[in-house]
């Protein structure tokens, strides 16, 4: 069985500051202040060895990148799009007023 390439807990070091960000710290008497971390056979810190207050604050930054980078199209990419965009807005109109005027017609009718 080779070991090399399972995950394994580690102590890594880190500066007494940044102790919030993990789940499992202990230090001594003296300025060694170290956090207890799951690394996975790929070489990286596990998620779960990361406080929960960490992780959100984390997630959030994600998704705050992620929706800026959604945002952010070219200006030749908004005048491709452009068509498509009208063309679909005026489909939702024509629904939109096919339904009412067949909503009023159920609505009206003497049956």
């Amino acid at each position: 069985m080779n070991f090399k390439n399972m995950g394994h807990y580690e102590d890594i070091k880190i500066d007494r500051s940044e102790g919030w960000k993990y789940s499992s710290t202990h230090g001594t008497n003296g300025d060694d202040y170290h956090a207890r971390v799951y690394v996975d056979d790929k070489g990286e810190i596990s998620k779960d060895s990361y406080s929960q207050e960490f992780n959100k604050k984390n997630d959030k930054t994600e998704k705050k990148e992620k929706k800026d980078r959604k945002e952010k199209e070219g200006c030749l990419t908004k005048l491709w799009k452009a068509p498509f965009r009208l063309l679909w807005w005026l489909t939702k109109k024509v629904l939109i007023i096919l339904s009412l005027g067949l909503l009023s017609s159920v609505l009206s009718s003497d049956d």
